[in-house]
């Protein structure tokens, strides 16, 4: 998972969104529940995009989140066979953790970001964060297996320069195990 957020020694508290995508694409993003697991494994919304888990398997399923308790309140609902819950989150600094008590190998991570600088790397790590702001940033990586890229110091962040009208590239950003 790799995201923005603004520098800590800066002024700006919040990004700028680009005028293009304050409007939230989708107004809810699925998790899917499928032969016991989550899908997607890893996953990322806006605030204000409700989350809606759906399960197609035909046995019922627990569906219990941790969150940071001082912005969202963990929670469990059961999901029975065929059935959709509706799960409302807000921004915060973790991922959000999905798991089934029922099937304890079931797990999935939310992200929920209050701007829309984020991506989810795909398979050969490669990401891209369309339209975002020119100025000084931190550009911050997180694996569920390794944590922060940089460990404990990574969890600010890169400090990254971007231009206008000029993709950044940031070379290989390597996760160590």
């Amino acid at each position: 998972m790799v995201w923005l957020e603004p520098d800590p020694a800066s002024d700006i508290k919040l990004l700028p969104v680009f005028p293009g995508m304050a409007k939230l694409r989708e107004e809810t993003v699925f998790l899917e529940i499928q032969i016991c697991r989550f899908q997607p494994h890893m996953m990322a919304l806006r605030e204000g995009q409700l989350l809606k888990v759906r399960n197609h398997d035909p046995v019922p399923h627990a569906v219990q989140w941790d969150a940071n308790l001082v912005v969202n309140h963990p929670g469990a609902m059961l999901v029975p066979a065929g059935e959709v819950i509706k799960i409302s989150l807000k921004s915060q600094p973790l991922p959000v953790i999905m798991k089934c008590p029922i099937h304890p190998w079931m797990r999935s991570w939310v992200w929920v970001f209050s701007h829309p600088y984020f991506a989810i790397t795909g398979p050969d790590g490669r990401f891209e964060i369309p339209h975002a702001p020119v100025g000084i940033w931190r550009l911050r990586v997180w694996h569920e297996e390794t944590g922060w890229r940089g460990g404990k110091a990574g969890k600010y962040g890169q400090a990254i320069h971007l231009l206008p009208g000029k993709p950044t590239d940031l070379g290989d950003l390597v996760l160590n195990p």
